[in-house]
């Protein structure tokens, strides 16, 4: 997982049109849970879930989902939304060792949050990472 979360932080953090968008730059990039000194708009990203595909001898194939989103007023959410999936969509995570096979959203995820009487919105998808491993 270690090396799947710092790839997806890398691909993110090298992208210039996201980073723009961000209160902080790059350094708005953060594995859930986002600080407590945040200040939006930011990216969080999280593993939601995962499983191993065996093959034949010692290889397999990781299946994961990963969850990516912008959050801020709603307009900033959704256009973080569309910079990440134009950086992670069908992309090569660099892994040595790991080729990526599949890198693609699996399904959207939208939702409000109110907070100090203030409503954020997180805008983002569910991505399906799979990474060759062996």
């Amino acid at each position: 997982m270690k090396a799947i979360a710092e790839a997806i932080r890398t691909k993110l953090q090298s992208s210039s049109d996201l980073t723009d968008l961000l209160s902080d730059g790059a350094a708005g990039v953060y594995m859930d849970p986002a600080p407590p000194s945040a200040q939006r708009p930011y990216v969080i990203y999280m593993k939601s879930s995962g499983n191993k595909d065996w093959q034949f001898g010692d290889g397999f194939m990781q299946w994961d989902k990963w969850t990516v989103k912008g959050v801020g007023t709603q307009s900033q959410a959704m256009a973080i939304d569309a910079a990440c999936q134009a950086v992670l969509t069908k992309a090569d995570l660099g892994i040595p060792g790991q080729p990526t096979a599949m890198l693609q959203p699996f399904t959207d995820v939208a939702y409000p949050e109110v907070k100090d009487g203030e409503q954020i919105r997180h805008v983002g998808a569910v991505y399906t990472i799979v990474v060759e491993k062996g």
